[in-house]
């Protein structure tokens, strides 16, 4: 299984120590996770969903994967600064690093001189603009098409529980109780 991401979970120096004592790698779990994520990376283009995070080690698993959403107008200067690697977040979404080439880029390195929105934040002001009558749905949906079209958002985040299973207790758990 030396394919796609998955020799990142077993090869880390973390990861050797802690396979041997804790934990140990469910592969076929991984092998779905990652099968998702390809389809993601894959669809890049035409979905415009960027990868950000790719847990590299096993006390990363719970942040899963995030994605950034992308407007069409910058895919093609984003996939150019990537040259097709791969993101692992280093500091929860401010720097990145690009597994492949050893390279960081920061976010606002990949968001150039774009905007980078908060859907949740402009959803709960249109609702409350659209209860008091200020705006139509009509006007919600032609903005959420503009920011379709040119702005950045994160999306979502998915995880896959249960790719590393705890097999008994680590070294500070067996001192500490």
């Amino acid at each position: 299984m030396q394919d796609g991401i998955i020799h990142f979970y077993r090869d880390s120096a973390l990861n050797r120590v802690l396979s041997e004592e804790v934990f140990k790698v469910d592969e076929d779990k991984v092998a779905e996770y990652e099968a998702m994520c390809e389809t993601y990376r894959d669809s890049f283009m035409e979905m415009g969903w960027l990868r950000l995070h790719t847990p590299v080690d096993v006390h990363q698993e719970y942040l899963g994967t995030d994605f950034l959403y992308v407007p069409p107008s910058e895919r093609a200067r984003i996939t150019q600064m990537l040259k097709g690697g791969t993101l692992a977040t280093i500091d929860r979404f401010k720097t990145f690093h690009v597994i492949e080439s050893r390279k960081n880029i920061t976010i606002d390195e990949l968001i150039g001189s774009g905007e980078l929105v908060n859907l949740s934040e402009i959803g709960e002001q249109n609702r409350d603009r659209l209860e008091r009558g200020v705006i139509s749905e009509e006007e919600m949906e032609k903005q959420a098409q503009v920011i379709q079209e040119s702005k950045f958002y994160f999306i979502f985040g998915f995880i896959i529980e249960g790719m590393f299973i705890q097999r008994k207790k680590t070294r500070l758990e067996k001192i500490f109780g």
